[in-house]
């Protein structure tokens, strides 16, 4: 019997192992066909797909005893939420940049779906983690023990990161919502604003980066920046996290012959 990430997940996983397999499928490059002869180059495998991958093998091993049953149970949740918040993070980047304050309607349906977004993430980064917990106390000897423990501590340092970016995100979006609705009478030349989008209309550096968010440079950087684990500064350390708690799950699975 296999026991799933997907089958604990439902539809939550569903979105982030359709991620890594468009992933994987998008940076699968065909040999050179210059020589026939020649061997063909090794693809470099890309970041995203050398964290979730590993990740998503923990859920193929066979669940043969009770200890490789345990573990799979309480860490499903945790994996599948904190791969999804990345594929959730990028839409919701996406919406605060396609977010508008230009009329009553575009900006109330602009401060709606922002909202969600926003709330969708903090449960995302949420979920799981009572039962990530428990593995820790899951009999066992010391060696798979060390091993548990390290793997929590990996995705839950992870999830903690998922949540600190929610919430800066969750400051810009309040300073999105505080932006006024311009009319004939009040013209955005009036505040200096600009009509802009979520992203506009700040002057604070929340995110610890060399050039401020209402800026153009800022703008055309970020455009390089949406990928899976590099959606916003400080998501590259979530990649980092998750690729320590796959090395961490695989062994303990190993030390427990599952």
């Amino acid at each position: 019997m296999r026991v799933v990430l997907a089958a604990r997940l439902g539809g939550l996983a569903l979105a982030g192992m359709a991620l890594s397999l468009a992933l994987a499928a998008a940076n699968t490059l065909p040999a050179s066909a210059g020589d026939s002869g020649a061997t063909p180059r090794a693809t470099p495998v890309p970041f995203a797909v050398s964290v979730i991958e590993p990740l998503r093998e923990i859920g193929r091993i066979k669940a043969r005893t009770p200890f490789c049953r345990a573990f799979l149970e309480h860490a499903a949740l945790g994996v599948g939420s904190a791969i999804t918040f990345e594929a959730a993070l990028l839409d919701t980047v996406q919406d605060f940049r396609n977010a508008k304050s230009g009329d009553e309607l575009n900006k109330y349906l602009s401060v709606r779906r922002l909202e969600q977004d926003l709330n969708r993430l903090a449960d995302l980064s949420l979920a799981g983690r009572a039962e990530l917990e428990q593995l820790k106390s899951i009999p066992t000897d010391s060696a798979r023990h060390d091993e548990l423990v390290a793997f929590v501590d990996a995705i839950n340092g992870a999830k903690g990161r998922q949540m600190d970016l929610a919430r800066k995100l969750s400051s810009k979006y309040a300073k999105f919502a505080e932006q006024p609705v311009y009319t004939n009478v009040t013209l955005p030349s009036d505040t200096g604003n600009g009509t802009g989008n979520g992203f506009t209309g700040s002057t604070s550096n929340s995110y610890g980066i060399t050039n401020v968010l209402d800026t153009g440079d800022f703008l055309a950087a970020f455009e390089l920046r949406q990928d899976v684990f590099d959606a916003l500064p400080g998501d590259e350390l979530v990649g980092s996290d998750l690729a320590r708690a796959a090395d961490h799950g695989k062994t303990a699975m190993a030390l427990g012959g599952c």
